[in-house]
């Protein structure tokens, strides 16, 4: 399933998270978007049904590899995006 805008904003959100502390909540993820809890749990599981998060024991978020890669590779494609357009 192809991921939308808002999948994607949860994804940075969680790794932004991540890079400040391992262990990553709920509720630090619905502080970052301005999102209330029960979004951040709705698309929390569409993202681990698609394999890109797994929620631990008391709630803990973390990126799976798959989730990893694709923040990555999009910060890599809109990066060099970017660097197109300032050529041009």
């Amino acid at each position: 399933m192809a991921l939308s805008d808002a999948h994607l904003r949860y994804l940075f959100a969680i790794s932004n998270a991540a890079a400040a502390t391992p262990d990553v909540s709920s509720r630090q993820i619905a502080s970052a978007l301005g999102v209330t809890k029960p979004s951040v749990v709705h698309i929390l599981n569409i993202l681990m049904r698609d394999g890109m998060v797994v929620k631990r024991h008391y709630g803990k978020i973390y990126l799976t590899d798959r989730g990893a890669f694709t923040v990555n590779s999009v910060s890599y494609t809109h990066l060099r995006a970017h660097e197109t357009d300032s050529y041009l």
